[in-house]
């Protein structure tokens, strides 16, 4: 079964304080990371894990 879920990845900060939007996409215990091209700053992360709980 595939799962897919927003990521907010924080691993890398852009020069103005943005951090890239992905989908953590896992079948079979793998998971790939798409980037789409969507980056935001860090107060929207509270908003994603918000919605990720419901």
């Amino acid at each position: 079964m595939v799962s897919v879920k927003p990521y907010f990845d924080t691993r890398f900060q852009r020069k103005d304080g943005t951090y890239p939007l992905k989908l953590a996409v896992s079948h079979k215990r793998k998971v790939a990371l798409i980037s789409l091209q969507i980056y935001l700053r860090e107060v929207l992360q509270r908003v994603l894990k918000q919605i990720d709980e419901k």
